[in-house]
């Protein structure tokens, strides 16, 4: 019993190593997978991969609509209850090379 190469109890049982790639999870009697089920099997994983990358994508850019959403409502609301209206007089590119802009 010692030659399986799985570990086997004293009562005739061996369970499989987990480092062989015919093996499956719900395989623990030692059969091979067949090629359809390896494929459903690996189809599985990357829709779950590829899922979780979506949640991120769908998460990541409704955190930044929601951002600006509550920027636009924010500037809304400070223009309807702060009357406070800044007005420049000229640009500061416009500025530029004048001892104008130095003055208060």
């Amino acid at each position: 019993m010692d030659d399986m190469g799985g570990d086997c109890s004293t009562d005739g049982t061996c369970e499989a190593d987990s480092g062989d790639p015919e093996m499956s999870e719900g395989n623990a009697a030692g059969e091979k997978v067949s090629l359809l089920q390896g494929t459903s099997l690996a189809i599985q994983q990357f829709s779950i991969i590829i899922g979780v990358a979506l949640l991120v994508g769908i998460l990541f850019f409704l955190m930044i609509g929601i951002e600006l959403t509550m920027d636009w409502a924010l500037t809304k609301l400070s223009e309807k209850c702060c009357k406070k209206k800044h007005n420049d007089e000229e640009d500061p590119a416009a500025l530029v090379g004048s001892f104008k802009r130095y003055k208060n």
